[in-house]
């Protein structure tokens, strides 16, 4: 287990290089396991699992499946969990990453790619604390969403009048 407590690290910020570096230091010889990973990184885990599924969430084919574990810790983080928690037998802030999720789920080709994107900066400044970073992400997921409501409205509109021709 990591030196770092919960406490200490609400006093001074530690860089997430440093963070990893004490983890890969600290870890048992033999193996690891995922819960192990979380325990050490407290609520830092949080930013980690995101930015890891948001990059696998970029590649095509498995964007499906990183999507809907996305939405996971999502969900995990709008609980107020301090952090995260996966079952026992496995050895992605919350509200927009959680649509952004859905969206990376879309069947459209290449659609998954700037959602992903968006999500794995949301999962940086969340490791980072970089308020300005989060800012722009953010504001970059809102953006993401109102476009792709823009899409789903312009295409109920297509829909509708392609019917009124009949």
């Amino acid at each position: 287990m990591l030196k770092l407590t919960p406490a200490a690290d609400a006093k001074a910020f530690v860089p997430t290089s440093v963070l990893l570096q004490r983890l890969h230091d600290e870890a048992p010889p033999d193996r690891f396991t995922l819960d192990w990973v979380m325990r050490s990184l407290h609520r830092r885990g949080f930013g980690l699992i995101l930015l890891l599924l948001a990059l696998v969430a970029i590649a095509p084919g498995v964007s499906i499946v990183a999507g809907l574990l996305l939405m996971f810790p999502a969900f995990q983080m709008i609980a107020g969990r301090p952090a995260p928690v996966f079952p026992r037998r496995i050895a992605v802030r919350p509200l927009p990453t959680r649509h952004l999720a859905a969206l990376v789920i879309t069947p459209i080709p290449l659609s998954n790619v700037v959602p992903a994107f968006v999500i794995a900066l949301i999962s940086l400044a969340y490791l980072e604390e970089d308020g300005i970073l989060l800012s722009i992400a953010l504001l970059a997921g809102i953006a993401v969403l109102a476009v792709a409501l823009m899409a789903v409205l312009e295409t109920i509109r297509g829909a509708e009048w392609i019917y009124g021709l009949w």
